[in-house]
């Protein structure tokens, strides 16, 4: 169990497949309807390139950030977590959480980057729920990739770019 102290205590870190995104063959964002079943763990060996979305969305205040990458060349944690806990011009988004808080799947398949993290004094725990393993925030990113439907790819980005930097609610 865990109790937030306030912002920047508590971070939910979320790293998952797209059930619904990929890179086409053309190189345009692809969507498609029916769920595909991928696991984090087998995102090395796929043969289509499915998004992959890594998200930390504060507990307290909900902020929010999010990239992408396509599988199967994943973007190291360590990198993305040193993006979003660092300083960025249009966000009150940075440092250290106290807690980190991680589901089993991205514990087990990222096991060297948990535990440099664990080194800077960062306590990492399970969730206790899916709501708690920031499973939302993957809604979020895909609603922002959304406009970038069969567009190449930079299209969507820049929507989950401008996303990241902004409130939800602006």
């Amino acid at each position: 169990r865990y109790r937030s102290d306030g912002p920047n205590d508590v971070h939910q870190l979320m790293v998952a497949p797209s059930q619904h995104y990929y890179l086409g063959q053309d190189g345009l964002l692809k969507h498609q309807k029916k769920p595909f079943a991928l696991e984090l763990a087998d995102m090395q060996q796929v043969k289509r390139q499915h998004l992959v979305t890594y998200a930390l969305r504060d507990h307290t205040s909900a902020m929010l950030y999010a990239e992408v990458c396509f599988a199967p060349n994943l973007m190291p944690l360590c990198a993305f977590l040193a993006r979003a806990w660092g300083a960025k011009p249009n966000t009150p988004f940075r440092g250290l959480p106290t807690t980190l808080i991680a589901s089993r799947k991205v514990m087990d398949v990222f096991v060297t980057d948990l535990a440099a993290v664990s080194a800077l004094w960062v306590r990492i725990i399970p969730p206790t729920s899916g709501f708690q393993s920031g499973i939302h925030a993957a809604r979020s990113v895909e609603k922002w990739l959304s406009p970038g439907i069969n567009k190449p790819t930079e299209e969507g980005l820049k929507w989950l770019r401008f996303f990241c930097e902004h409130d939800e609610r602006d």
